[in-house]
């Protein structure tokens, strides 16, 4: 969402949401569960932080209302909201810190320790169940830190009246102790109760705190020693009085309030010190006592018979041997920078870091589980950067706190307290992303990339396989924006939220990028078709396929506009339609293809239905019989029909017709001519010819005169053929030199020559028949020569 959407909507929101909400229909955990329709111009985020109070807890509300994917929500779904739940939960959590809180104002830190201990157990365990979304664990053990707080506090009131000694309520490295009647040193732990007279002390890197029964503390730092000199209570104005020795070292003191606290004096060695103020620090070595005063009480300081009084953040240095003569306001308080008051932290090791002060010679440090710095973790005290490394912290919360220290030594006023959490996220962050949205088809590259992640997430993209992510800019809401540039086809955008734990969310989208060109459209070459455009069928059912630009829509129309057939290409731009065909001839048929961009394009084309087989004819009937070996034969067909012959393809002009020649074999020879067309329609014709290459055979021949005084012979020849006689042979007959030729006639019945040839009378005698002349029906001849 856009950073003017989301102004708007930080106004108007809640009555947008309060006016979807549609009743209150079922029970979960331990309240309602709402039903919410969620606006257009808000997030389940914003949903998330109207009713629970937490924008980070959307991911309950879409377990809550069966919802898997943010990507999944559309404006006006109705969400199942959890309220009543989480609500309860969280107020449990708040109670059980107030309630914590005034049982160790009232001491139950010394007089109900195990009962305030086991109520902050109980409440840490809260909110570790809190942190893993389980809400009706999370309010049972804040209901039960509640009580036994409440135990903590009333069992401390009751016990204030009575006596008791002091406790060691904190301790963090080497702390010892050693009691008048003791001998040597041994180690202190917590709780250990600490009588009159007993030393205490820190070692390096170590700190004590000390806790009264009047809830006052003392915090000894390192390398420090402490003798509590006196502990005493007045039986009849209820005041105590404790006086403490500060053998070497410092420490600091937080005193109950006026009206419950004791007298209380500190002793060093040449130096005493009244004490009214209720925070104050001391500091003691070899050649110096040190005190500073943060409390409008005063602090009165003496030595070698004269006095000094401390008023609100002064200071004094008093050397050893000398009367305090000085007197310093101390530096004022550094301004803490990092991390930011109320900081998650997802890393154990914290850098700490605050603003210099020009006068400055060092800096105190003090980091705490609790704000009223209790239970100490450490306390660096002369660190010479404004910077500190806390190292291997266990998660939970942290409270800090720095001072300045002066030329003198003397700290300054302490910074006020901030706190950070150290949490151990593993949840992924949240992350939608509106524009642009999947599958969405651009004519031109340049997109935009909207949406919405978790704020103070870092938010980056990757356009396509193999490329480097891409940062994005992200405002304080999470709402994010970036330009893209496509390229030509489909493009994967993969958005990935990162948060400061570094958990990743990452979401994919698709951009199909299909630049402004011609359209292609190609026919498939293999439709069947009388004319580049007119297409044809056997049947009322047209098949159009072919090749156009990748993804469009396409569709036919007939002459009145109507949609006879649609379809889509696809991803290469192929296509097939089926088109029903209502008449035999439809010329006024249109194909229009629509690009995903909105590029149109439209072509006009024809169809016709042909369902009749191929015309077939010869010019002429091929011979049956023939005495050549090959054959001549011209004819026609339909045009674009193809034509076999035996099986063997034969070229066809364009107008349809076609010549061959055949070559034969001696004998019957089948030839099989076949037609046919574009759509598999068929005609065939069949002939046999027969090549006859053998002359007829002579079988016998006679010659006789026909009789007395006759002038000519009678000749008789009989002879055979596979394929038949012809009709007519010729005969030769020779006398005395001279030849006379005559012709016979076949009588087919028994296939007998018969005739006669005239010769003169002179020679008949003489004459013989010398030469038979046979032919057959493929016109084959044979001359038999006779002797």
């Amino acid at each position: 969402m856009h950073a003017g959407c989301r102004k708007a909507v930080a106004f108007g929101l809640a009555a947008m949401l309060m006016a979807g909400v549609s009743s209150a229909v079922a029970q979960s955990g331990s309240g309602d569960v709402l039903e919410v329709r969620l606006p257009d111009d808000a997030t389940i985020r914003d949903v998330a932080e109207l009713y629970l109070g937490d924008p980070d807890l959307w991911e309950e509300i879409l377990k809550a209302s069966g919802v898997s994917s943010v990507a999944e929500l559309k404006p006006g779904q109705v969400l199942r909201v959890p309220r009543s739940e989480i609500v309860s939960a969280n107020e449990a959590l708040i109670e059980s810190l107030e309630r914590i809180q005034a049982a160790n104002s009232a001491g139950a830190q010394v007089f109900a320790f195990d009962e305030i201990t086991l109520a902050i157990d109980l409440r840490d365990t809260a909110l570790e169940e809190r942190e893993a979304r389980n809400w009706p664990s999370t309010y049972s053990f804040a209901t039960q830190s509640i009580v036994h707080a409440d135990d903590a506090h009333d069992k401390s009131l009751a016990q204030r009246d009575q006596s008791v000694e002091a406790l060691l309520t904190d301790r963090s490295g080497a702390v010892e102790g050693r009691r008048p009647q003791e001998l040597g040193w041994s180690d202190r732990y917590l709780r250990n109760t600490l009588v009159e007279q007993e030393r205490v002390r820190t070692l390096s890197g170590s700190t004590a705190q000390i806790t009264f029964r009047d809830a006052s503390r003392l915090r000894l730092n390192n390398n420090s020693n402490a003798v509590i000199r006196r502990m005493r209570v007045d039986p009849l104005s209820g005041r105590q009085e404790a006086r403490v020795t500060l053998v070497e070292g410092d420490f600091y003191a937080l005193l109950a309030d006026e009206n419950e606290r004791r007298q209380f004096s500190v002793d060093i060695p040449e130096v005493d010190a009244e004490i009214e103020s209720g925070n104050f620090w001391v500091s003691h070595d070899r050649d110096s006592a040190k005190f500073t005063n943060y409390d409008s009480d005063e602090v009165r300081v003496a030595a070698q018979g004269q006095s000094l009084t401390l008023n609100e953040n002064e200071g004094t240095v008093v050397r050893k041997g000398e009367a305090p003569d000085l007197k310093v306001d101390v530096l004022a308080p550094p301004d803490l920078a990092r991390p930011g008051d109320d900081a998650r932290i997802y890393s154990g090791d914290v850098e700490l870091g605050w603003n210099p002060l020009e006068d400055a010679v060092g800096y105190w440090l003090e980091l705490a589980r609790d704000q009223q710095f209790n239970a100490m973790v450490t306390s660096e005290f002369g660190l010479e950067d404004p910077t500190h490394l806390a190292r291997d912290l266990e998660p939970g919360s942290y409270f800090w706190r720095v001072s300045a220290l002066d030329g003198f030594g003397l700290p300054g006023q302490r910074s006020p307290v901030q706190r950070f959490a150290y949490v151990e996220d593993v949840d992924p962050p949240f992350l939608s992303v509106v524009d642009p949205r999947d599958g969405v088809v651009s004519r031109i590259p340049q997109i935009s990339l909207n949406g919405e992640a978790e704020p103070g997430a870092s938010v980056s993209v990757v356009l396509g396989e193999g490329a480097s992510p891409m940062a994005l800019d992200v405002d304080a809401a999470g709402a994010f924006t970036g330009d893209l540039v496509l390229m030509p086809g489909e493009n994967l955008i993969v958005v990935t939220a990162t948060d400061t734990a570094g958990n990743a969310r990452a979401v994919e989208t698709t951009a199909i990028h299909v630049p402004d060109v011609e359209i292609p459209l190609v026919f498939d070459e293999a439709l069947p078709r009388l004319a580049p455009r007119h297409f044809l069928s056997g049947g009322e059912v047209l098949t159009l396929g072919g090749l156009t630009a990748p993804a469009a829509a396409v569709r036919v129309l007939d002459a009145e506009a109507q949609v006879l057939a649609a379809g889509s290409a696809d991803t290469e731009g192929a296509f097939r339609l089926s088109i029903p065909l209502d008449s035999a001839e439809q010329t006024a048929l249109t194909l229009i293809v629509e690009t995903a961009t909105g590029q149109s394009l439209a072509a006009e084309f024809k169809a016709s239905i042909d369902d009749r087989p191929p015309a077939l004819a010869l010019d002429s009937p091929p011979p049956r019989l023939v005495g050549e070996p090959y054959l001549d034969l011209s004819g026609s067909t339909d045009p674009n029909a193809s034509l076999t012959v035996n099986g063997e393809p034969l070229a066809v002009a364009a107008d349809g017709s076609f010549t061959l020649s055949v070559d034969l074999l001696p004998g019957a020879n089948e030839l099989q001519l076949t037609a046919t067309n574009q759509l598999g329609a068929a005609s065939d014709a069949a002939w046999r010819v027969t090549y006859d290459n053998s002359p007829p055979v002579l079988l016998s021949q006679s010659a006789s005169r026909l009789g007395e005084g006759a002038s000519a012979l009678a000749i008789e020849v009989v002879a055979e053929d596979d394929t038949g006689l012809a009709a007519v042979a010729s005969a030769t007959v020779a006398a005395e030199g001279e030849t006379f030729t005559g012709f016979l006639r076949l009588n087919r019945a028994n296939n007998t020559y018969a005739g006669e040839i005239q010769v003169p009378a002179a020679l008949l005698g003489r004459a013989q028949l010398v030469e038979v002349e046979l032919a057959d029906h493929a016109g084959n001849v044979a001359v038999e020569r006779l002797k």
